[in-house]
């Protein structure tokens, strides 16, 4: 699913901090690679609170590229998810929206940037906010099956904790909250047949722990 967008602003940070002067570059940076969980993909009962479903759920995996400036960071990243459970509509909503089921997946290329409060010779725990980009795939059963192509940029927030395991190697735990929304991309009710009224919404909470490797 990862395009070459996704690819180009990781990319761009890299070569921008290899370009800095030596005295003003960050003490450190970190490639890493991560799993996690996004549940409830889609929000759907967000999109129409009269809906009751039984939640989407992805499974993420992914790389962060951190660099830390004293007490400074810049994490960003690429992330992709894969379907785990498929999200279904057990009771339709009030307003004859037809959408029975739903399988969404999505890439995300994020970018925060914060605090650093490290821990004696433990770790740090890191807060801070961003933007990302999100680009999804999938299909919505409405009658009839039809693929789906969205894409949104949203804003966020980033809560993390890294623990030393070796000078080089540290262990870290993620909190995100994305909040994106993409433009209508199709008509899922009847009395709106001439416009397009559902879109994916990509906010929720995503849980990430992973192992990086300091490089500088």
């Amino acid at each position: 699913m990862l395009s070459a967008s996704l690819i180009t602003i990781p990319a761009v940070m890299l070569a921008a901090l290899l370009l800095l002067p030596a005295s003003s570059r960050a003490e450190y940076f970190g490639v890493g690679i991560h799993v996690g969980a996004h549940h409830n993909v889609g929000n759907l009962d967000s999109y129409d609170p009269t809906m009751q479903i039984k939640p989407q759920t992805d499974i993420l995996v992914g790389c962060a590229f951190k660099t830390n400036l004293k007490f400074f960071f810049i994490r960003a990243g690429i992330d992709t998810t894969f379907l785990f459970t498929k999200g279904e509509v057990l009771e339709p909503s009030t307003n004859g929206d037809t959408t029975a089921e739903y399988r969404i997946q999505y890439s995300q290329v994020p970018c925060f940037a914060g605090l650093n409060f490290p821990v004696q010779d433990i770790g740090e725990f890191y807060m801070g906010g961003g933007i990302a980009y999100l680009l999804a795939t999938g299909s919505v059963k409405h009658g009839t099956k039809e693929d789906i192509s969205a894409s949104a940029l949203g804003y966020g927030f980033l809560c993390g904790m890294q623990l030393n395991i070796t000078s080089f190697i540290k262990l870290y735990m993620e909190w995100e909250y994305i909040d994106a929304r993409s433009k209508p991309m199709m008509a899922t009710q009847p009395s709106v047949s001439t416009w397009k009224n559902m879109y994916v919404d990509f906010t929720g909470h995503r849980m990430l722990i992973g192992a990086m490797y300091y490089l500088l």
